[in-house]
């Protein structure tokens, strides 16, 4: 009890010693160090500003101060943050030297200017934050941990380099966009609402271990171009979302192709961006059987509540005339696009199909049906293209 006191009196003796009294008890607030880059070494003191090294839990600030763009991280440190100030004006590039990895508690891009990290980072236990800026962030490192990280800012986080087996939290793209040039193969990516994921123009990359597109959040496989997503396990479009698509030819194409389940939900726009070959005065026209696989799936569930198609046809809306089976306005040269989503049936289920005689397909029953018909219609389509060129010879 006597002690109880004494600590009381001491904590009341004074405002200031009140003041002391609180910060014994909470941690010591992190000092900023400051990059001066008169050499490239982050363990030279001539690199800082402070002319002493930062050390564990400490943060980085990089500002205008110094000369060269190349910060090269050869010691292994736990720094709180890293903060590209306002006033950088040019793009700075942190490179490993050796091991050495940074754990890190939050990335922070005030500048105007696209920041580089190249050296190995560990996204911590703990939750963090990657704020872009409108400028972006590139992070061609590799990465590792398990936090919770947040992605704000309007710019581009664009992530590279390998697949990143060893990060395994969680990604929220709370603001702007993330592209997957490679992945995050064990990690789940949140698409919430404004913000949008975006994949590598190649089917080889793109990876995810699961993705989650939110109310007002947007999916887009290809940027600027045809490609997709490998998804390790679960792809899940919930309603609200949308799906944005690309079709530019018989082979290039957006997909998101999933291990695991596909949850169908939300709006799917589809760009239709191939005309197919002209023959004398006929109309552009696909040939029996022609389609596009949007989404390959260990298994299917849900439904869009919307699909529509855009490009070289105009704008072609879609009706759903009977669950799962969603067939579109025709167009002018006698064809139709169908979009199948029917559950239970993965040989056909996410699978966009030309299909020029829209009269002579029975919709009812259509499941293993429809999976005949396209095998059937490609047949017809392989004899009906080698005698158009045999005809042109």
């Amino acid at each position: 009890m006597k002690m109880t006191i004494k600590i009381t009196v001491a904590c009341l003796w004074a405002a200031s010693a009140m003041l002391v009294c609180g910060s014994l008890s909470g941690e010591a607030s992190a000092a900023v160090f400051t990059w001066a880059g008169n050499n490239a070494n982050w363990n030279s003191n001539a690199s800082w500003l402070n002319n002493a090294q930062p050390a564990n839990n400490d943060s980085v600030l990089f500002t205008n101060v110094g000369s060269g763009s190349t910060s090269t991280v050869n010691l292994s440190r736990t720094i709180a943050d890293i903060t590209f100030d306002a006033s950088a004006t040019r793009t700075f590039t942190l490179v490993n030297s050796g091991a050495h990895l940074t754990t890190l508690g939050s990335l922070i891009n005030n500048s105007g200017y696209l920041q580089v990290a190249n050296n190995n980072i560990s996204l911590s236990s703990t939750s963090g934050v990657i704020t872009t800026g409108s400028a972006g962030i590139l992070l061609g490192s590799k990465l590792t941990g398990s936090g919770n990280y947040s992605k704000t800012g309007s710019g581009l986080l664009e992530i590279t380099n390998g697949n990143n087996t060893g990060y395994t939290g969680t990604l929220s793209v709370d603001e702007g966009s993330v592209k997957l040039t490679t992945g995050l193969i064990n990690s789940t990516v949140n698409v919430n609402s404004g913000a949008t994921l975006y994949g590598e123009n190649n089917f080889a990359n793109g990876y995810a271990g699961a993705i989650v597109v939110n109310n007002g959040g947007t999916l887009t496989p290809g940027d600027n171009g045809y490609g997709g997503f490998n998804v390790t396990n679960d792809t899940t479009l919930n309603a609200g979302s949308t799906s944005t698509f690309g079709v530019g030819s018989l082979s290039d194409f957006d997909q998101v192709s999933t291990g695991g389940l596909t949850t169908f939900g939300g709006a799917l726009t589809i760009s239709m961006d191939y005309t197919p070959t002209t023959f004398g005065t006929t109309a552009p026209y696909f040939l029996d059987g022609d389609s596009w696989a949007l989404f390959n799936s260990g298994s299917f569930a849900g439904d869009f509540t919307s699909i529509n198609m855009t490009g070289v046809f105009g704008n072609v809306s879609f009706t759903e005339i009977e669950p799962g089976v969603w067939a579109s306005d025709y167009l002018g040269n006698g064809q139709q696009f169908n979009f199948i989503t029917t559950t239970g049936n993965s040989g056909v289920a996410g699978t966009l199909y030309a299909v020029p005689e829209p009269s002579t397909i029975v919709f009812a029953g259509i499941g293993m049906a429809m999976f005949g018909w396209s095998t059937w219609t490609r047949r017809r389509a392989k004899s009906r293209r080698q005698a158009i060129e045999a005809a042109i010879a």
